[in-house]
C-alpha cells in the first residue's frame, strides 16, 4: 500500500504520496486532542428532504439561459430555459415501472419527480419532458444530450443513470436520487472555511476531469448543478448543455450563448462555441471556487446581458479583498481558472484537482500569482477612470521628479571629491542590485517555464500511460500490440529522463523549482526509474533547503524541505535498503514539521493539518525500524500513526481519504504485532485494515485503486497468519490477494508497486504450497513471481529491494548456485545492510532446504544473521517466526544465535 492513499476523486492523476493533513498528541499514543473546526455548510450538510432542488437559488445568478443572435435584427434576446418556474401539469400516480411520490423540481421543459423503482425498490429522480410530442427538436436534442452524457460517464461524484425509456410519447430517464439539496441551498452567500472549499472543489475537479476523459463537456457547472448527499458527498447533475468532445463545431448554432451568465466563461459569453472546451469547465469550477471563499460570484448585475458584459470586459476582484484570510495559494489557484485567455487556465480539470491536492497537502503549487505589473494593468482595467486620473498624476509625478533630478545635478556639481565618490559608490551598488534583481527575476520565469513544461509533460505521460494500457494491454492482446505498448512507454521514459537531465543544475531557489523536481521525481519513479527520482528528489532538496535557509520563519518552506526529506527517506529505504540513511532522513523531517507545529510563524497550516502530516513521518520510521529488525521500536510509530489518523479522521468523517490513510496505520501497526508474535492486536489491526479496505472497495466498485489496496491489506494479513503458523488461513488471504489486484494490473500495468505485490504474492502462495506437500502449485507460484521480480529488475536492475527477492526466489527453484552468487554480489555492495543480510540469510535457508546443499549453506545462513545481529538487528520473535529460515530452525548454532537474542 503506498503510503498516502486516496479517496476517488484525488484518483485522476494519482501520484505518489505528499504530505497529507494532521492532528495533536501527547506522548501516550493514544491520548489525542483534536482541534475540530467550526461548523460549516461544507463540512456537514444536512439533508433537506422533499425540498424542491429548482427552487434554492436565486433566478438571476442560477438559472441557465440561452442567448441567441434575433433573426431580423441581430439583436440578441434572453430566453430562459431553466429555472424555478415553469409548467405545472398534474402530477401521475405512476410511469413505466415507477410510482411518483412526488415533485422534485419543475423547468420550462419539463418536471423531475421523486419515484421509487418497482423493481429493485429503489428511490430515484425520475426526468420527463411534459411538452411530449409538442417538444422542439432543441429540447429533445438536450434531453438526449444529457441522457447520453451521464450514461458515458462512471464517477462517485456525478449523478448516475439508471434508465432511458418513453412513456405515452413522453421521453424520460431514471437518475441516482441524492437526498440533500444542492449546493445552492446549502451555502446561501455565506463564506466558507477555505480548506473545506478546497476539499470540495477538489472532488468536483476530480468528476469533471473524468466527464472530459469521457469525451464530455459540461458547459452549465454552478452550484445549483451540484447536488449534495445527506452526509455531504457532492455530486454533479445535469447534463442538459453538455457538449461531446468529439462533435464537429459546425453542430452548435453560431453566435449562440449556452450556459448561466455568472458561471460562463468569457468564450461562451461570446458566443466563439467552437472555442468552448475542457478549459470552460475550469472557469466554472474557478467561479464556484471564488463563491464559496468569498460568498459572491465575480461578476454580478441586474440583468444576464449585463452580466456577460463584465464577463467578458472586467477582471474579478481579488478574493482576498473581499475575505483577507484567505490562503494566497487559494487565491493563486482560483484566479488562474478565472483568466480571460483559455490557454492561461489550467489545461483542464485533473491539472487543477492536482493543484488543489499540492494545497491541501500543503505542497508547493504549481499556479503562479499574478505579477505585480500584471495587478496594476487589470486594476486599471477594473477601473479605468481612476485608471486615467492616476495617469494623468504620474505625469505631474514625473515632471515633479525631472524637476528634482536636474536641482540634484546641479547640487551634485557643488559637492567635493568624497561626496562625489561617496555617490558615485552608491549608484554603483543600486546598480549592482537592480541587475541582482532582474537575474533573480529571469531565474524564477525560467523556474515557472519548467514547472509548466514538466506538468504537461507528466500529465500527457499519465493520459498515454491510460490510453496505451486500456488499448493494449489486457490478456487477449495480440504480441505484436503489447510490442507496442511497450514501444511507447519507453519513449514516454526517454521524455522523462530527457526533461529531468535539462532541469539540471538551473539553480534557482523557488517553491516552483521544488515543486517541479518534486513531480519529475514521483512520475519518474512511477515509471519504474527510481534511481533517476532519486536523483530529482535531491535536486528538490537541495532547492528547498536552500528557501528554509533564506526563510526561517517561513513555515511553508519549513513544510516542503520535510516533503522533500520524506521523499528521501523513502528511496532510501526502499532502493538502497539502507535504513540507517532512511532514518535520518525521516528524523529531519518529523522534526521541521514539529517545529511548523510547536512554534508557527504564519497561519497557514491547521493544527488539524499539521497532525495529519506528522502521522506520515511516523508511519516512515515505522516502517525503516521494521526494515532494520526493530519491530518493538516500529510500533510504537504506528500506534502513534493510528491514533493521529483516527482523530483525523473522526473529526472529518465525510472525507474517505480519512479511512484510506488509517487504514494504512492499521496494516502496518498489525504487521508489526505479528513479528513481535503479539497474535491478538496482529490480527485486530489487520482485520481493522481489511474491513476499512472493503467499506471503500465496495462504496467505489469502479475504483481499482481501492481493490489493489485491498490486495496490499490481504498479502500483509497472509504474512502474518504465516508468521503465526497458520498456513491455511494465510492460503486464503494470499488468494484473495491476487484476486483483488486484477483490476489495477488490468488498468495501470506499468505501475511497479502493484507488480510488486503480484510478485510477493505468488512468491508467499508458493511457499505454503511447498510446506503442504504440493510441489506442482508450488512451482507454478514460484515461477511466477521469479518472472515479474525478472522484469521489475530489468527496468530498475539496482533496486536492492526487488534484488533481495528474486535471490530468495531464485534459490526456491533449485537455482542455488545462481542465487549464492547473486547473494554475494549484493553483499559486496552493502556489506552492512541488515535488509539485505536478512535477504541472504533466507536465501542461503531456502538453498540448505536440499539434503545435498544442507551444510554448506546453513552455515552462510547463520553467518549471514550474526553479522546482521551485529550491525543492530533486535527482533528475536521475528527471526523464530520468519518462514522462510525454518530449515536451519533445528541447528544448534542457529539456536544460539536466538538464545543471545533473546538475552538482550
Amino acid at each position: 500500500m503506498k503510503s498516502a492513499i486516496v479517496s476517488p476523486a484525488l484518483a485522476a492523476a494519482r501520484a505518489s504520496p505528499g504530505v497529507g493533513t494532521e492532528q495533536t498528541t501527547d506522548d501516550a499514543p493514544h491520548a489525542i486532542t483534536v482541534e475540530v473546526p467550526p461548523p460549516d455548510p461544507l463540512a456537514a450538510v444536512a439533508p433537506e428532504a422533499g425540498k424542491p432542488t429548482a427552487d434554492l437559488a436565486p433566478v438571476d445568478q442560477q438559472a441557465t439561459v440561452t442567448l441567441e443572435a434575433g433573426k431580423s435584427t441581430g439583436a440578441v434576446v434572453a430566453k430562459k430555459t431553466d429555472g424555478p418556474t415553469g409548467r405545472h401539469a398534474p402530477m401521475p400516480d405512476a410511469i413505466a415501472g415507477y410510482e411518483i411520490l412526488g415533485v422534485l423540481g419543475r423547468g420550462g421543459m419539463g418536471v423531475v419527480y421523486k419515484a421509487r423503482q418497482r423493481g429493485l425498490n429503489r428511490i430515484v429522480a425520475l426526468k420527463m419532458i411534459l411538452s411530449g410530442g409538442h417538444a422542439s427538436d432543441q429540447e429533445l436534442s438536450r434531453f438526449r444530450t444529457e441522457a447520453e452524457a451521464v450514461a458515458r460517464i462512471q464517477h462517485p461524484n456525478i449523478v448516475q443513470i439508471y434508465e432511458i425509456g418513453n412513456e405515452g410519447g413522453l421521453p424520460y430517464f431514471s437518475l441516482e436520487f441524492v437526498d440533500g439539496g444542492s449546493l445552492a441551498g446549502q451555502i446561501k452567500g455565506v463564506p466558507q472555511a477555505p480548506r473545506n472549499v478546497a476539499r470540495l472543489v477538489h472532488l468536483l475537479a476530480g468528476a469533471v476531469d473524468c466527464a472530459h476523459r469521457a469525451g464530455v463537456i459540461h458547459r452549465d457547472l454552478k452550484p445549483a448543478n451540484i447536488l449534495m448527499t445527506h452526509d455531504g458527498v457532492p455530486k454533479i447533475t445535469d447534463f442538459g448543455l453538455a457538449k461531446r468532445l468529439e462533435e464537429q463545431v459546425g453542430q452548435t448554432y453560431s453566435g449562440s450563448i449556452l450556459g448561466t451568465p455568472g458561471y460562463m466563461s468569457p468564450e461562451q459569453a461570446e458566443g466563439r462555441n467552437e472555442e468552448v472546451g475542457q478549459p470552460a469547465d475550469v472557469y466554472a469550477l474557478g467561479v464556484i471556487l471564488y463563491e464559496l471563499v468569498t460568498g459572491r460570484i465575480p461578476f454580478h448585475a441586474p440583468t444576464a446581458l449585463e452580466t456577460l458584459e463584465l464577463v467578458r470586459t472586467r477582471e474579478p476582484v481579488a478574493p482576498s479583498e473581499l475575505q483577507p484570510a484567505i490562503p494566497r495559494d487559494l487565491e493563486t489557484i482560483c484566479l488562474k481558472c478565472l483568466q480571460k485567455d483559455r490557454r492561461q487556465r489550467y489545461e483542464n480539470a485533473g491539472a487543477l484537482a492536482e493543484d488543489l491536492r499540492r494545497f491541501l497537502n500543503q505542497e508547493p503549487i504549481l499556479a503562479r500569482p499574478v505579477s505585480r505589473a500584471e495587478r496594476a494593468w487589470r486594476w486599471c482595467r477594473r477601473n479605468p477612470r481612476l485608471a486615467i486620473m492616476g495617469a494623468a498624476m504620474a505625469l505631474v509625478v514625473v515632471a515633479w521628479a525631472v524637476s528634482m533630478s536636474v536641482l540634484a545635478w546641479g547640487l551634485k556639481v557643488q559637492t567635493d571629491a568624497t561626496g562625489a565618490a561617496l555617490a558615485d559608490a552608491r549608484a554603483q551598488k543600486e546598480l549592482a542590485d537592480a541587475n541582482a534583481a532582474v537575474a533573480k527575476a529571469n531565474e524564477e520565469k525560467a523556474a515557472r517555464g519548467a514547472t509548466v513544461a514538466v506538468r504537461r509533460m507528466t500529465q500527457t505521460v499519465g493520459l498515454v500511460q491510460q490510453k496505451v494500457n486500456g488499448r493494449f494491454f489486457s490478456p487477449e492482446a495480440a504480441p505484436e500490440l503489447r510490442a507496442l505498448r511497450d514501444e511507447v512507454m519507453n519513449q514516454l521514459r526517454q521524455g522523462m529522463l530527457g526533461m529531468a537531465k535539462d532541469l539540471e543544475g538551473a539553480g534557482t531557489t523557488s517553491f516552483s523549482e521544488a515543486a517541479t523536481y518534486q513531480l519529475m521525481g514521483d512520475r519518474l519513479k512511477r515509471l519504474g526509474h527510481s534511481e533517476e527520482a532519486l536523483k530529482q528528489f535531491r535536486l528538490g532538496r537541495d532547492v528547498a533547503e536552500k528557501v528554509a535557509q533564506e526563510q526561517p520563519d517561513n513555515d511553508k518552506a519549513k513544510a516542503n524541505l520535510g516533503v522533500m526529506l520524506m521523499r528521501l527517506g523513502e528511496m532510501e529505504r526502499e532502493l538502497n535498503a539502507d535504513p540507517r540513511a532512511a532514518l535520518d532522513y525521516y528524523e529531519k523531517g518529523r522534526v521541521l514539521r514539529q517545529e511548523v507545529i510547536d512554534h508557527p510563524h504564519s497561519g497557514d497550516y491547521s493544527v488539524l493539518d499539521d497532525k495529519i502530516n506528522l502521522s506520515h513521518y511516523e508511519v516512515g520510521l515505522g516502517k525503516t525500524e521494521l526494515a532494520r529488525g526493530d519491530a518493538m521500536a516500529a510500533r510504537d510509530h504506528f500506534d502513534k500513526a493510528v491514533a493521529l489518523r483516527k482523530a483525523w479522521s473522526e473529526a472529518l468523517p465525510k472525507l474517505d481519504e480519512g479511512r484510506s490513510y488509517l487504514t494504512e496505520a492499521h496494516m502496518w501497526r498489525g504487521t508489526a504485532s505479528a513479528y513481535l508474535g503479539d497474535a491478538k492486536n496482529a490480527r485486530e489491526s489487520l482485520n481493522e485494515a481489511v474491513r476499512l479496505c472493503r467499506e471503500l472497495a465496495h462504496k467505489f466498485p469502479d475504483a481499482y485503486w481501492y481493490k489493489a489496496d485491498l490486495a496490499d491489506v490481504l498479502g500483509r494479513l497472509g504474512d502474518a497468519e504465516l508468521r503465526l503458523g497458520k498456513d491455511a488461513n494465510a492460503a486464503t488471504a494470499y488468494r484473495e490477494s491476487l484476486e483483488d489486484l486484477q483490476p489495477a494490473l488490468k488498468r495501470v500495468p506499468d505501475e511497479t508497486d502493484y507488480q510488486w505485490q503480484l510478485a510477493r504474492a505468488n512468491e508467499r502462495l508458493a511457499g505454503v504450497a511447498e510446506r503442504g506437500g504440493d510441489g506442482a502449485a508450488a512451482r507454478k507460484a514460484y515461477d511466477e513471481a521469479l518472472r515479474v521480480y525478472a522484469e521489475l529488475l530489468a527496468i530498475e536492475p539496482n533496486n536492492l529491494t526487488w534484488q533481495g527477492a528474486h535471490v530468495r526466489t531464485l534459490a526456491h527453484c533449485g537455482k542455488e548456485a545462481e542465487a549464492a552468487g547473486e547473494v554475494e554480489k549484493l553483499l559486496r555492495r552493502r556489506p552492512k545492510s541488515i535488509p539485505l543480510l536478512m535477504d541472504a540469510a533466507r536465501c542461503y535457508a531456502a538453498c540448505a532446504s536440499a539434503a545435498a546443499t544442507k551444510q554448506q549453506y546453513a552455515g552462510q545462513a547463520i553467518g549471514a544473521l550474526r553479522v546482521a545481529v551485529a550491525e543492530g538487528y533486535k527482533d528475536a520473535a521475528a527471526l523464530k517466526s520468519d518462514p522462510d529460515l525454518a530449515s536451519i530452525r533445528e541447528d544448534k548454532a542457529y539456536q544460539s544465535l536466538l538464545e543471545e537474542l533473546t538475552k538482550r
